[in-house]
């Protein structure tokens, strides 16, 4: 699953005319459920090293988790602001954590990818890539998705 949302995050850039190397991703939640500290067997934490590995930089922010060392160094959570979302290139969320300001998230984000799917009936400013369909703003699919553009050959996906 960590490979699939890192390929839905490439096609989400690849969309705004940017490649995961040198984009700035926000991770938000890096526990394996919603609400808990628990890091232990979080996809999260294999979607942060992929995505470092693929060379971009990347942040997360969780309430519940302060700080984590990776393989790939260490890393501690930050403040959700308008600043740094509006900073970043692409928000993941990765656990749908009930204290996180999804509002404040939809305003200032360009592209939020969401496999947990829990901004499911919620709208803003951001383009939403759910895990499945196509990407959406305003609660609607964007006017520009067709058929091409969302195939597995456009985003370079070899079946």
């Amino acid at each position: 699953m960590p490979r699939y949302v890192v390929a839905k995050i490439s096609e989400a850039l690849n969309r705004d005319r940017k490649p995961v190397n040198g984009s700035h991703i926000l991770l938000l939640g890096v526990s394996y459920k919603p609400d808990v500290d628990d890091t232990r067997e979080s996809p999260a934490l294999d979607i942060l090293e992929l995505l470092r590995e693929m060379g971009a930089t990347v942040e997360y922010h969780d309430p519940y988790v302060s700080s984590l060392t990776l393989e790939s160094g260490a890393a501690e959570s930050v403040p959700l602001t308008a600043e740094l979302l509006s900073a970043t290139d692409a928000v993941v969320i990765t656990a749908d954590h009930s204290e996180v300001d999804y509002d404040l998230v939809l305003e200032h984000a360009r592209i939020v990818v969401d496999p947990r799917d829990g901004l499911r009936g919620r709208s803003g400013k951001a383009t939403i890539y759910p895990i499945a369909g196509p990407p959406r703003r305003d609660g609607a699919p964007r006017a520009d998705t067709t058929e091409a553009a969302t195939s597995d050959a456009a985003v370079g996906i070899s079946t």
